[in-house]
């Protein structure tokens, strides 16, 4: 199951005891991962989260089965009961830098990867700094109409159609996407 990008908040226990939930992706949107949240899902395997920067207490509780945990990069704290082979988008050091418990038992039986060359997507961020802003419509535009020396870092992500082609209705989504944050 992928959880809409436009998606904010995961409410406390929102998949608490689903027995036919196997993978999630929680999109970059999605800050914290709630209490909860998926306490007893016995079939998930697979979990993605792709920019949270908490997880909290009893998420992933008794999700037996889950065996791929990717985290983004951006984690700040994990609670208690998270457990897994856990995927870190970022470095050991930046790892030893989230706040968690060293005592936690779940915690102590994952299997650690770091993957430092892992890019958090943002939608919009056609220029890869990490943030969806005002330069990056520009940027796109420009590359639109055709100006030399334009390139884009990443062009999946002006791609606001989805149909996997560059054209002036994504430019326009892009804009209506950059005034709605405002």
């Amino acid at each position: 199951m992928e959880i809409p990008s436009d998606v904010e908040y995961v409410s406390p226990s929102a998949f608490s005891t689903n027995s036919k939930i196997t993978s999630i992706v929680f999109p970059a949107s999605v800050s914290k991962i709630c209490d909860n949240v998926c306490f007893y899902c016995d079939a998930l395997t697979s979990v993605e989260i792709k920019g949270a920067e908490l997880i909290d207490s009893m998420a992933f509780d008794g999700c037996n089965k889950l065996t791929d945990l990717k985290i983004s990069g951006k984690l700040k704290k994990i609670d208690s009961y998270a457990s897994a082979a856990i995927t870190f988008y970022g470095s050991k050091d930046a790892w030893d830098k989230v706040e968690k418990s060293d005592s936690d038992p779940f915690l102590q039986r994952a299997t650690m990867e770091f993957d430092e060359n892992h890019i958090e997507e943002v939608k919009g961020d056609v220029n890869g700094d990490g943030e969806f802003n005002i330069s990056d419509v520009l940027l796109f535009q420009k590359w639109l109409l055709g100006k030399p020396g334009i390139e884009l870092a990443n062009w999946q992500a002006a791609d606001f159609t989805g149909d996997k082609k560059l054209n002036v209705f994504d430019l326009c989504l892009m804009k209506r996407e950059y005034v709605a944050k405002k």
